[in-house]
Parts: C-alpha cells; sequence; structure tokens
C-alpha cells in the first residue's frame, strides 16, 4: 500500500478509531463462544491494560514474558526433575548463576542509581 492511500486513514480522529476498536473486540470476544462471560474478562483485561498504561509501565516486558513463560515453565520442570527435585542443583550450574546474576543486578540497578545521583547531589551542595 502507498503512502497516499495510508495518510487518509491517519487523520481519522482518535475517538471514532477506538470506538470501532472496542465494538470489534467486544464482538469478537463474544462470537468465540458465544458468552458474554468472555466480554467481561475483554474489559476486564481492557481496565488493567488502561491502569498499566496510566502507571507508565511498558509493555514489551510484558508480552515477551507472557510469551516465554509457558516455555520457561516447561524447562524448570524437566530440569527439576533431572535434579531429583534440588533447586541448589539448578542454581550451581554457571549459566544459571549469571542469568540469577544479572536478573538482581537488573532489579537493583534502579536503586543503585539514585542512590549514586543522590550522593553526587549531596556532594556538589556542601
Amino acid at each position: 500500500m502507498s503512502a497516499r492511500r495510508i495518510a487518509p486513514r491517519i487523520r481519522i480522529p482518535r475517538s471514532y478509531l477506538l470506538s470501532a476498536i472496542l465494538v470489534f473486540c467486544v464482538a469478537g470476544s463474544h462470537a468465540i463462544n458465544t458468552s458474554f462471560i468472555d466480554v467481561r474478562t475483554m474489559l476486564g483485561f481492557g481496565v488493567v491494560g488502561l491502569a498499566r498504561e496510566s502507571a507508565r509501565v511498558p509493555l514489551g516486558p510484558f508480552v515477551i514474558g507472557v510469551g516465554l513463560t509457558p516455555i520457561a515453565e516447561v524447562q524448570l520442570r524437566a530440569a527439576m526433575m533431572m535434579s531429583g527435585d534440588d533447586p541448589s542443583a539448578i542454581l550451581t550450574r554457571p549459566f544459571a548463576m549469571g542469568f540469577l546474576t544479572l536478573a538482581l543486578l537488573t532489579l537493583a540497578w534502579p536503586g543503585l542509581a539514585a542512590r549514586r545521583a543522590r550522593r553526587n547531589i549531596a556532594n556538589q551542595t556542601e
């Protein structure tokens, strides 16, 4: 599709576009099982999405997590069966420890950066 054909569609007011999307979402969720419980579930997740959006929580990690969780769960279950249900056996492997360390550093990084910024500001004011 050329840019000349796409450009007029961009000028559609946001309220019209979101209304059309909502109608298609409701119709689609109802059509799957012809049940209004599915519509309520869809609307509930829409509210959760709005809350995440208003809290400025990024969507990318959430989508990746939802996609990779089943795979990770199957692999963890297999590893636990191979180790005889001993979780410490998994953490003795170098790659597992490296990823665990990386995950912990990723979680701790914002706090460490904020502490460093406060320390720099305190040193500059003295």
